[in-house]
């Protein structure tokens, strides 16, 4: 599993060819954190990721705050149709 800041996260979906597909707020068996799926690029060339983060990891006692998880999801298994504006993102995730 990969990190990057809190910064970069923003830096990323900031980025004019990042779209937003999804991003949720859903309970696991690890905590509650905001996920979102992002893609940049189309078709066979799409390269999409899911970062999650700004949640209370329940193992590990901690809260992961000013960090990003992410790892690279399949493009097919991206919902291509949804698409959030940058500016909504952007106040969700500053809560």
């Amino acid at each position: 599993m990969w990190r990057i800041p809190d910064e970069k996260l923003k830096e990323i979906l900031a980025n004019p060819i990042t779209s937003t597909h999804e991003i949720k707020s859903p309970s696991n068996n690890f905590g509650e954190f905001v996920f979102t799926t992002t893609g940049q690029g189309r078709g066979q060339q799409c390269i999409c990721m899911t970062f999650w983060g700004m949640g209370y990891h329940e193992y590990r006692e901690r809260w992961i705050q000013k960090e990003w998880f992410w790892h690279q999801t399949p493009p097919e298994l991206i919902k291509k149709e949804n698409k959030f504006s940058t500016n909504l993102v952007e106040k969700i995730l500053e809560g």
